[in-house]
């Protein structure tokens, strides 16, 4: 391969749009600073969506006084950058529930009169407030785990507080989109058995999204099947309409004792290969949506009272001006290489082969490597976009292993009737863009009956790499 240029962003407001969005919470606990310069910088990522948390302890400081000010400024200020807001509407209020810290995380407005018709209220003024400008609304955060519902994990709890939630959203904006579930156990044995449970109480007919959390450093343990599963619940209950969203998924920079990963040795280049397998697994999949979490480091970790922890899930550090890690670019290269203009493509035959691979004595080792391969067809602007790469251990000293080698192999394509005619491969980690030799193989005599595309010589990455035609990213290529 060699090198021809460099990766050139796009901005939020360049993107028309996209499945990708980034996460925007816990401003409602300010653990983090709502800065101008924050908005400039997630403006230039390229993501369409964000996820805010509403925050009913700081919209209601005094009793009986809802002030959205502060809500006003994030929401607008995301809508000025091309980024389209969604509220996740939650915690409770000291005021109104047993909770004897501010922030409420956790204590579920249910469990008397007074405390349902205060939430009642607040979902009403902060709906009628923000319809203009939000079009969906997602009813309170991870319940089906005890740290944010801390009466202890109960379906029949957040169906009530669901089936009370959602006329109060309806009444107020009746085009509102409903999210549902929330869901930190996602897609795991745990998760499915949770979401049976909510469908058997009609949570189908109540929501148009059901979202779920992934925290994983090997994402690639959920897979289209998962995907299908899910689907398949939600149709049995007759669901189909509903969309499934991954709402959370990220990995931190650098350990640290709180939150998901907790204690999990990882540094900024893994936290950027993570990210990069996260969408690309979530893309295979068909998501209706996916988001990363979360824009910015956390100086602290506030739920049940101040906890002077920092948490670097951020794709930027809590410094001002904030410093940008290595995943901040390669979430600008994943947006621009998938907006809209880039679907799945399924008939896309993707495989590999080493040099002489029927003679070295790696032959079968190399197979089992590309069974374990992650191979997926796109097509962008019309032209096909191929991703390819190892899910290898990014952790080896954890387990004593040796670390993982890249490798040059060959890479084989076949698309229906097509070819990349002047292929180009992308780094999405370092931003480099090589031109790359490609050779055509046909099916015996028949010169017209293209075999497959051949692409001699690309890395085998322990992250996504892509190759695509020039004609499809030519707008996102500073030529050296």
């Amino acid at each position: 391969m060699k090198k021809i240029g460099t990766f050139k962003a796009k901005s939020s407001k360049d993107i028309k749009g996209s499945k990708i969005g980034i996460g925007f919470e816990c401003l409602d606990r300010q653990m983090w600073d709502d800065n101008d310069e924050a908005y400039r910088l997630v403006g230039e990522l390229g993501v369409k969506h964000a996820r805010v948390q509403s925050g009913w302890s700081r919209c209601e400081i005094e009793k009986g006084v809802l002030d959205f000010a502060w809500l006003d400024r994030i929401v607008n200020k995301l809508l000025e950058q091309g980024i389209k807001p969604w509220l996740n509407v939650s915690y409770g209020n000291i005021h109104h529930t047993m909770a004897k810290e501010p922030d409420a995380v956790g204590w579920a407005p249910i469990f008397s009169d007074e405390s349902r018709e205060a939430w009642k209220h607040y979902v009403k003024e902060l709906v009628n407030h923000f319809k203009d400008r939000v079009t969906h609304y997602e009813v309170w955060n991870e319940p089906d785990i005890t740290v944010f519902w801390n009466t202890g994990t109960n379906v029949h709890e957040y169906m009530d507080l669901l089936k009370m939630t959602v006329p109060v959203i309806k009444a107020a904006y009746p085009d509102a989109k409903i999210i549902g579930g929330a869901s930190a156990t996602g897609f795991t044995p745990t998760g499915f058995a949770v979401l049976e449970e909510y469908l058997k109480e009609g949570m189908a007919q109540l929501i148009d999204v059901y979202s779920y959390h992934r925290y994983r450093v090997v994402p690639e343990l959920y897979s289209p099947e998962d995907m299908r599963h899910m689907r398949e619940a939600f149709k049995a209950y007759g669901g189909e309409h509903v969309e499934l969203w991954q709402a959370e998924s990220g990995c931190p920079s650098q350990s640290a004792s709180t939150q998901a990963l907790a204690n999990t040795p990882v540094n900024k280049e893994v936290q950027a290969k993570v990210l990069c397998r996260s969408f690309i697994t979530d893309l295979d999949m068909e998501v209706d949506y996916a988001c990363y979490f979360h824009f910015s480091d956390f100086k602290f970790y506030y739920r049940d009272g101040y906890c002077e922890v920092p948490n670097h899930f951020g794709l930027v550090t809590y410094d001002n001006p904030p410093q940008l890690k290595q995943s901040y670019f390669a979430l600008q290269c994943i947006c621009a290489l998938f907006d809209e203009d880039t679907v799945r493509a399924p008939r896309t035959k993707i495989d590999m082969s080493l040099k002489d691979m029927d003679r070295s004595k790696d032959k079968y080792a190399f197979q089992i490597d590309i069974l374990n391969s992650m191979k997926t067809g796109f097509t962008r602007k019309g032209y096909p976009l191929v991703s390819w790469y190892l899910p290898a251990d990014l952790l080896p000293s954890y387990a004593d292993n040796p670390p993982y080698q890249p490798r040059d192999i060959r890479l084989h394509v076949w698309v229906p009737g097509q070819a990349i005619k002047n292929p180009v491969v992308i780094n999405p980690m370092t931003g480099d863009i090589y031109s790359v030799e490609a050779e055509l193989t046909s099916w015996g005599n028949r010169q017209d009956i293209i075999k497959e595309q051949v692409f001699n010589d690309v890395p085998l990455m322990d992250y996504p790499m892509f190759v695509t035609d020039m004609a499809a990213v030519e707008d996102m290529i500073e030529m050296q």
